[in-house]
């Protein structure tokens, strides 16, 4: 039994159209319809109230009914337990039957729910599939009088916006009907079978036509009401405002249901990733990214990790990559190709070592990145789960003890690093010992915090410099930049020289550009789709986690050379 409504049964439908409230449930089956009633104190349904339940002949109002037409009748005496009313439909018992729920209180007050199921027989049901799924846009309101007005078989309370009994819809709207209609038809993942389908593709049809036709305004409201019938197409979890704006950007170039079925899919991908997180992304291209020809699957075969690719693409305004964003990703994805033996484990598939950079002097040691060390086995933090982009990169380093989460049990993978965080992970992850005992005479580092042996660390082997006021920045979101500085610092990567190739160089600290430059070479960090860097941007913790791997990943790469 289907705890939701409208869903779609198999040969005959019953269609139902109420106001619920709390305390009273319902679900039906093929030719089963139950409520559950539930009883409190100070409720809508007390416990000494009395249950009424009745049920009219096809056909007949409650308003004219006559003991006659009545079919079935019961009442559920009072009591403190919960009731529940099962009601089976009787074989050839078609047509559209009212039902009716009567609550009386202990002072003989009472209020009432009336339900509309429409219980049709096969022959109804395909005549209504065939008419509905062959009508052009000039037919459609004839057609939706003769089965929603006449027979009775397609219950058009579901949609208020339309009248059953006066039909008149425009002819954008019926434009937008052919076109939902044949996504349903097209025998694709969609189906259209039942008059459930038949109500979907209306109900689609509106937020269709309120995209195409109408203002944002009126595209939120039937969003608010019509969204669950738009599932694959529309995303249920995207901001309805900034989806009616994206869309603007593909809906003069619609022509077919195709077009309209790729627009919205497209749609849903960039809203899902506007301003979202790196795993908004891979969400958003595992569900709609064949709209752009993206297969992730075969990304993956091809070594590269769809985290890897999220992590490069700017999502601060994804509208930016309306027409584009299909290349932008396999642009990324080929640049992320592994390249000859060097390569990492498969679950982690980043770029290894190589390139033109070169690994100098340090006292540590690194170890090396089996794939039985980053295979998931079970969960490492309450926040990132085994399908999270950067789920192998945290584990890894939460193994070899580089990493820690918060005390709830947390790792907080998409808040911003501290200087002084990023300064640990560097020395714990490389393995970087000292061992000078002078005591830091920065004015912002305080011996007994818990930072403090690691910045003593990076220090003492220039790891770190600090700034010109005599501070390190303890408390500070540390930049793209000042990670890429560090991180070869540490690693003693060294440029060879090219010039930066990223299209923002004038926003960089001079100071930055050669690790920049050196990290950019060997893969550790890359810029986003649109060909920058944003050196001031701050990085996220599963970002950062990322990075050190990678350069493990290279590090351990050229020391089997």
């Amino acid at each position: 039994m289907k705890k939701i409504l409208l869903s779609a049964v198999s040969a005959f439908s019953i269609l139902v159209s109420a106001v619920a409230f709390a305390e009273i449930n319902y679900s039906y089956d093929e030719n089963h319809v139950s409520f559950d009633i539930e009883k409190s104190e100070n409720g809508d349904v007390n416990y000494t109230d009395k249950i009424s339940f009745a049920v009219l002949k096809p056909g007949k109002e409650f308003e004219y009914a006559k003991a006659s037409d009545y079919k079935y009748i019961d009442a559920y005496n009072q009591s403190e337990n919960n009731v529940n009313i099962d009601y089976f439909f009787s074989d050839n018992d078609w047509g559209a039957h009212k039902l009716r729920l009567t609550v009386t209180h202990k002072d003989n007050t009472s209020f009432f729910r009336e339900y509309s199921f429409y219980y049709n027989s096969p022959e109804d049901i395909n005549a209504l599939i065939t008419d509905m799924k062959n009508v052009k846009a000039e037919g459609v309101n004839a057609c939706l009088k003769k089965y929603a007005f006449e027979r009775k078989v397609l219950n058009l309370e579901e949609i208020s916006e339309i009248n059953p009994e006066n039909i008149n819809l425009d002819a954008k709207f019926r434009t937008a009907y052919e076109m939902t209609r044949d996504i349903f038809a097209s025998g694709g993942e969609y189906e259209f079978k039942t008059a459930v389908d038949v109500l979907n593709s209306l109900k689609l049809s509106m937020l269709a036509d309120a995209l195409m036709n109408k203002d944002s305004d009126s595209f939120c409201s039937l969003y608010e009401k019509y969204i669950g019938s738009a599932s694959g197409l529309i995303d249920n979890n995207v901001s309805s405002e900034k989806y009616f704006e994206i869309f603007e950007c593909f809906k003069n170039s619609i022509g077919s249901y195709t077009d309209l079925m790729q627009s919205l899919k497209k749609t849903s991908l960039l809203t899902l990733i506007d301003n979202g997180t790196s795993q908004n992304l891979i969400d958003a291209v595992t569900r709609y990214g064949s709209s752009y020809g993206i297969d992730i699957e075969e990304t993956k075969e091809k070594g590269v990790a769809p985290g890897d690719i999220a992590a490069r693409i700017d999502k601060s305004n994804a509208v930016q990559y309306a027409d584009s964003f299909g290349t932008v990703y396999k642009n990324i994805e080929s640049s992320l190709i592994p390249k000859g033996g060097n390569t990492v484990p498969g679950s982690v598939s980043n770029k290894g070592g190589g390139g033109s950079g070169s690994r100098g002097g340090g006292n540590y040691s690194v170890p090396t990145v089996t794939e039985n060390a980053v295979q998931p086995e079970q969960a490492i933090f309450t926040d990132v789960s085994d399908q999270m982009w950067a789920h192998d990169y945290i584990k890894y380093l939460k193994q070899q003890g580089s990493i820690n989460g918060y005390g709830d049990g947390s790792f907080r993978p998409d808040s911003y690093v501290m200087r002084e965080e990023f300064i640990k992970l560097v020395i714990e992850s490389l393995k970087i010992k000292t061992d000078d005992s002078r005591d830091l005479l920065f004015l912002d580092c305080d011996k007994n915090q818990w930072y403090y042996p690691y910045i003593k660390i990076a220090y003492s082997n220039r790891i770190v410099k600090g700034k010109d006021d005599y501070t390190i920045g303890i408390g500070e979101e540390i930049t793209r930049e000042d990670m890429a500085v560090i991180i070869c610092r540490a690693a003693g990567i060294k440029s060879s020289g090219s010039d930066l190739s990223f299209t923002d160089i004038e926003d960089f600290s001079e100071y930055a550009v050669p690790a920049v430059s050196a990290a950019a070479e060997i893969g550790v960090i890359t810029g986003y789709g649109d060909g920058s860097f944003k050196p001031k941007n701050k990085a996220t913790r599963a970002e950062t986690a990322a990075m050190i791997c990678r350069v493990l990943n290279y590090l351990s790469g050229e020391t089997k050379s």
